[in-house]
């Protein structure tokens, strides 16, 4: 599997600046990491770790001396169902990471600092039943996944959109942007909470039809309860993203990779990483970041190679789905009508 890193810690995201695809750094020495979701971590949170299912094995780039650590051992196991398909949510106060095994398996959390794995007590699975009001409790198992996830600075992380299959139903549904599902990580308790505000359409992370969701960039205010959305307005839209990744630096969403929905032509991949400046509350700005592709600049901005029919703004927001870092007014990653 290829590996890429590209250092931004010395760029300023105050200007203009972008990134090519000559800075990026080609990583040697990977071929025993098989992860595909890798997590930050560390005593600095500068280190990035991949976990080796297959071996029982952690491997680890530090991102500041640029040196892998590979076949580590670690302590404890996951949940049984554990399996290394969806992203992971970090906490960086804590070196902790968590990983949604589901609704009847809860969360498994690897301490990045202990080199330890641990398990929730509590699953969510009788409030999916109750939302749902399913008949028979007993014999119900909801699979839930393509959720954007978020850490809040009160500890929660929220599960947002997404869909979900019954049993082993082979049909799936949306989850309703008007529920929030989450976690508090101190307490180790579930929730549901109802949101208010603008009409979302449902998302999550994969697509299967040309139309994407929309608004393709919404906020969700977390300082009242209950909880509402927002759809704030987006300047210079990079349009519907999904598959891609997400998380604020001060002022700034970066938001890497995926697929853009709304390109034109035969691929709508996206190799480029985009900033969104929050700073302002009434308009929230794109910019490009960092191109990835030795090839003709492949920027929606520059080329207005977009569809860009709506304004959007946030709060803890929603592009497509994926992980964000949040405060009480941050842009997180959400988005796509399967679609994305």
């Amino acid at each position: 599997m290829e590996q890429k890193f590209q250092d931004s810690q010395d760029i300023s995201l105050d200007n203009n600046t972008i990134i090519y695809a000559s800075k990026w750094i080609n990583l040697e020495n990977t071929t025993s990491v098989r992860s595909q979701h890798p997590f930050l971590g560390g005593k600095a949170n500068n280190q990035i770790y991949f976990i080796d299912q297959l071996r029982g094995l952690a491997h680890i780039f530090d991102a500041t001396l640029y040196k892998w650590k590979l076949n580590i051992s670690y302590y404890g196991v996951p949940n049984k169902d554990y399996y290394d398909m969806n992203d992971w949510i970090s906490d960086d106060k804590t070196g902790k990471s968590y990983y949604f095994v589901g609704t009847n398996r809860g969360i498994s959390i690897f301490d990045t600092i202990n080199l330890t794995w641990a398990n929730s007590s509590s699953i969510p699975q009788i409030l999916f039943q109750t939302l749902f009001q399913a008949s028979n409790l007993t014999a119900i198992e909801y699979y839930y996944h393509t959720f954007a996830q978020v850490l809040l600075p009160s500890n929660k992380i929220f599960y947002i959109g997404g869909s979900y299959s019954i049993n082993t139903s082979l049909i799936v549904s949306y989850v309703s942007m008007n529920y929030i599902l989450s976690y508090d990580i101190a307490t180790d308790l579930w929730q549901i909470n109802n949101t208010t505000g603008k009409k979302i359409e449902e998302r999550q992370s994969h697509t299967a039809v040309a139309r994407p969701a929309l608004p393709y960039l919404v906020v969700l205010d977390v300082s009242k309860m209950p909880y509402e959305w927002l759809t704030p307005t987006e300047e210079n839209s990079i349009g519907s993203l999904s598959e891609h990744s997400s998380i604020m630096v001060k002022n700034y969403m970066i938001t890497s990779f995926g697929k853009n929905l709304s390109a034109r032509g035969s691929s709508n991949d996206n190799t480029n990483v985009y900033k969104l400046n929050i700073s302002n509350p009434l308009v929230y700005s794109w910019s490009l970041l960092a191109i990835n592709v030795n090839s003709s600049l492949s920027d929606p901005i520059s080329n207005n190679n977009y569809n860009n029919t709506n304004p959007f703004d946030n709060r803890v927001s929603g592009l497509n789905k994926r992980k964000f870092d949040s405060q009480q007014r941050t842009p997180i990653d959400d988005n796509s009508n399967e679609e994305g």
